[in-house]
C-alpha cells in the first residue's frame, strides 16, 4: 500500500508542476484529486487521454 501511495504522490507531483504549479506546495484545494480532473486539465490544454 506504501508503495502505491508514494506512486500516486509523485505522478500528482509531476502532473501539477506539468501544469504550471510551480515550486511552491500546491494549495490542497486546487490540487487535482481525481482521474475525470486530471482528463479535464489536459483537454483545457489541449491533449487528450486514450
Amino acid at each position: 500500500m506504501a508503495h502505491h501511495l508514494q506512486t500516486y504522490e509523485t505522478f500528482r507531483l509531476v502532473v501539477n508542476e506539468a501544469l504550471g504549479g510551480g515550486d511552491a506546495q500546491p494549495n490542497e484545494s486546487e490540487a487535482i484529486g481525481t482521474f475525470e480532473e486530471l482528463a479535464r486539465a489536459f483537454t483545457d490544454i489541449g491533449g487528450t487521454l486514450g
